[in-house]
């Protein structure tokens, strides 16, 4: 069965799967970056995670809540991930951050539990009716976000207090 869901997996999975482990690999080494850059794994996770709350969920208040409810609770975990990395910003008003080595660990381990919630969903039709289901999936999704996103935040902090 394991060959079968994996096999099954669309092609698209697996190249964001190299794109978002290239990042994590690269995020390893200390770099100078645009702020914006290092918003672009946040905003992909965001968006994909929407995008499975709308297609695999009766889209309701509830599930957003609970989806808000995990980025609630990510975005001081992420935040404090990085907190105590030393940031600044060059004078070309390139960001220059340390190695960040939680992020390759963090995007495979969010990978692992989205790609285990979607084979889920598929191998026992009706299961995002479940309302256990559905919450573990919204919140745990959201929670990952919410560290990308909260680490993220902190750049933009960093950034914003040494541009003042």
């Amino acid at each position: 069965m394991p060959f079968e869901i994996v096999s099954h997996t669309p092609v698209w999975v697996w190249g964001l799967l190299a794109y978002l482990v290239w990042m994590g690999w690269k995020a390893r080494r200390p770099a100078r970056v645009r702020l914006g850059r290092l918003a672009l794994v946040p905003g992909l996770l965001a968006v994909m995670g929407v995008h499975e709350l709308v297609r695999l969920f009766q889209p309701s208040v509830l599930h957003f809540a609970f989806w808000g409810m995990g980025l609630a609770i990510g975005i001081p975990a992420g935040m404090a991930l990085i907190r105590r990395l030393r940031i600044s910003v060059d004078a070309d008003g390139m960001l220059c951050r340390p190695a960040d080595h939680t992020a390759l660990p963090l995007i495979l381990a969010t990978f692992a539990l989205r790609y285990a919630f979607a084979a889920a969903s598929v191998i026992w039709t009706g299961i995002t009716a479940n309302p256990w289901f559905a919450a573990a999936d919204l919140v745990s999704g959201g929670f990952f976000v919410g560290i990308f996103a909260g680490k993220f935040l902190q750049y933009a902090r960093a950034y914003a207090q040494q541009r003042e």
